[in-house]
C-alpha cells in the first residue's frame, strides 16, 4: 500500500467510528432515559467526537448568575455543586456567548482576572 492509500483507510475507520458514535447518540435520544444518565450518554459522545479527554454538563441560571454543575466525565470538578457565571469555563462560555477555547484551564483563570481589572 501506499501512504495515500493508508491515509483513506485511516480516514474511512475514522469517519466510521464517528457515524458509529452519532448513530448511538441517536438511539439514545430515541429511547427513554432519566436525565443524568441520558446527559452522561450525551457527554461521553461529544467527548468522543470532539477528541477530548474530559468535559461536563451544567445548568445556566443567568437571571441569579449561576450554574450547577450536572455531569462531569473525565474531570476533577464538583459534580452537582453551584458555582459564580464568574468563574469557571461555563462562565467565559455564557460571557462570551460563543466557543471558548483554551490551551490549559488555567487560561479561564486568567481570563476571568482580566475581565474584572479591565
Amino acid at each position: 500500500m501506499h501512504a495515500s492509500e493508508d491515509l483513506v483507510i485511516e480516514s474511512s475507520t475514522e469517519l466510521r467510528d464517528q457515524l458509529d458514535t452519532v448513530t448511538d447518540l441517536a438511539r439514545d435520544l430515541a429511547g427513554r432515559f432519566e436525565l443524568a444518565p441520558l446527559l452522561e450518554r450525551i457527554l461521553g459522545h461529544a467527548i468522543a467526537l470532539l477528541g477530548c479527554e474530559s468535559g461536563s454538563i451544567s445548568l445556566v441560571n443567568e437571571a441569579s448568575g449561576m450554574y450547577t454543575k450536572k455531569v462531569d466525565l473525565g474531570v476533577g470538578c464538583h459534580e452537582g455543586q453551584t458555582f459564580s457565571l464568574d468563574e469557571g469555563v461555563t462562565g467565559e462560555v455564557v460571557h462570551s456567548r460563543g466557543t471558548v477555547i483554551l490551551d490549559e484551564y488555567a487560561s479561564v483563570l486568567r481570563t476571568a482576572l482580566r475581565a474584572r481589572v479591565g
